[in-house]
């Protein structure tokens, strides 16, 4: 059985050497891409997301004066607070996950364990981190942030050399691929 279509605005934004995807309706964001090298490959990867997300084929119409993609810029950069958005086609866990981890403040960082204590599920460890994977809003939903417990960077969709370099943009000290220790927030306690 075919998927449905579903039309959506999207919109793109460079920021340094990469680009971001963002799409939504009526102004609030329902998926955005982590930073992505080239124009196509972000949209590729937004219409992958919004395929997972919504069940649907999303058919983008990029449109020049949608701003979403330069909200999740503006915010990357600190120079904006977080854009309307909706985690509503998101599982409840996701969702719990998702929301905990917008605990973790810009320049910080906590590991997938602190997550799972903070959300009620220490065990899930291992659950966490593929939740975080479905982040459908990286960035907004700061998942970089999100380290190991050794402090080591762990896995990103954007890949681990660009969740060092958002890290490190967000002031986060890294040395020999490790987070230093006073860059670290303990959420459970």
């Amino acid at each position: 059985m075919a998927l449905k279509l579903r039309k959506l605005k999207a919109s793109l934004a460079s920021w340094r050497d990469f680009w971001i995807g963002a799409a939504g309706e009526q102004g609030v964001l329902l998926a955005a891409t982590p930073p992505c090298r080239g124009r196509d490959v972000a949209l590729t990867c937004l219409e992958q997301t919004l395929r997972r997300l919504l069940g649907v084929r999303a058919v983008l119409e990029v449109d020049e004066k949608e701003r979403l993609a330069l909200k999740v810029v503006k915010l990357l950069e600190g120079k904006a607070e977080p854009p309307r958005f909706s985690l509503e086609h998101a599982s409840p866990f996701v969702e719990k996950v998702c929301m905990a981890t917008l605990a973790i403040p810009r320049g910080k960082v906590t590991s997938y364990r602190e997550i799972a204590k903070k959300i009620g599920y220490p065990r899930a460890v291992r659950a966490v981190g593929r939740a975080l994977a479905a982040n459908p809003l990286p960035i907004v939903i700061p998942c970089h942030r999100v380290i190991r417990s050794d402090l080591s960077l762990g896995g990103y969709a954007g890949g681990v050399k660009v969740k060092k370099l958002l890290l490190e943009v967000e002031g986060v000290s890294i040395v020999d691929d490790r987070v230093r220790e006073d860059c670290f927030l303990a959420l459970s306690s």
